[in-house]
């Protein structure tokens, strides 16, 4: 998670210093330039009132109008505070890091062998595959219903 949130970062400098004026300006398929564009304008008021959660939903909503990768560099394009979006992000990247680490602990034991797979283990695979569809369908939903009411 800190490797993810350091990386992360040095996109969001990216974005906040070489890219900046560059993207604002960028219109694309005849649209009106990124800075006057309904979605960003939203965007930089929500950051504005709160940013850590802004960012923070921005991390975990997979499914949101901006691609997951462009997080980093549209965050670093608003008024975002640095601590706000490296802490955001590191809590966020949690989520991910120890699910894949509990899985893949899971997936080797078995697959080497040294733990049977029984049937208390794949309920909690399809469980925990449930639940993280779930959370990530419910965080979408409340991500989109902020950022809509703006």
């Amino acid at each position: 998670a800190a490797c993810a949130a350091l990386g992360s970062s040095v996109n969001f400098v990216l974005g906040r210093t070489f890219l900046y004026e560059r993207v604002r300006k960028l219109e694309l398929f005849g649209q009106p330039p990124v800075e006057d564009t309904k979605w960003y304008r939203a965007l930089s008021r929500n950051i504005e009132k709160n940013g850590f959660k802004s960012a923070l939903l921005l991390r975990l909503a997979p499914v949101l109008p901006i691609p997951i990768d462009a997080h980093w560099y549209v965050c670093g394009m608003t008024p975002l505070k640095y601590w706000e979006f490296t802490s955001a992000y590191f809590v966020g990247a949690l989520k991910a890091t120890f699910l894949d680490a509990y899985l893949g602990s899971m997936l080797t034991s078995a697959a080497a062998g040294t733990e049977k797979v029984g049937e208390t283990t794949k309920f909690l695979v399809v469980a925990e595959t449930v639940a993280v569809v779930l959370v990530s369908v419910l965080v979408t939903q409340v991500a989109l219903g902020l950022f809509n009411d703006m």
